[in-house]
């Protein structure tokens, strides 16, 4: 991937809390000239009290949501990290969706992209390795 850039975009209307009906316009407030994927860091989500969600091609989203994830700070909570297995990432977890191009794992086999807290782990296989290596944003070393 490209360098990581931080930017800030202060969201509109004293928004304090967001939700998925919110997601397109903040995403449009990014420069255009912003490289994907880009993981947005927000307090809540106060409609669906999500703690991540991304948009991934060709599944949800407009354009301006394309390859975004969405992370709250429900993720910092001790409540979200004693449910978690010790080493998983919420931010690798959305950025996974997003260059996996995928949902969620079913089933009862551990892995960073499973369905619930039980089967959530930080574990890959090799073919969703190989799937990411194919995404637009991964630059072959």
């Amino acid at each position: 991937m490209a360098d990581a850039k931080l930017i800030v975009v202060d969201a509109p209307n004293d928004w304090l809390d967001i939700d998925h009906n919110r997601y397109a316009q903040i995403a449009q407030m990014i420069p255009q000239s912003a490289a994907r994927p880009i993981l947005a860091f927000v307090r809540a989500d106060g409609r669906h009290g999500d703690t991540g969600y991304a948009y991934r091609r060709g599944r949800f989203g407009q354009a301006a949501t394309v390859d975004t994830g969405w992370i709250t700070n429900e993720v910092n909570s001790d409540t979200y990290k004693k449910i978690r297995t010790s080493g998983y990432s919420p931010l690798a977890h959305e950025l996974a969706h997003i260059l996996g191009n995928s949902g969620h794992v079913i089933g009862d086999e551990k892995n960073l992209l499973g369905n619930s807290p039980v089967t959530v782990n930080n574990h890959i296989t090799k073919e969703q390795c190989e799937t990411f290596k194919r995404h637009p944003s991964i630059t072959p070393l």
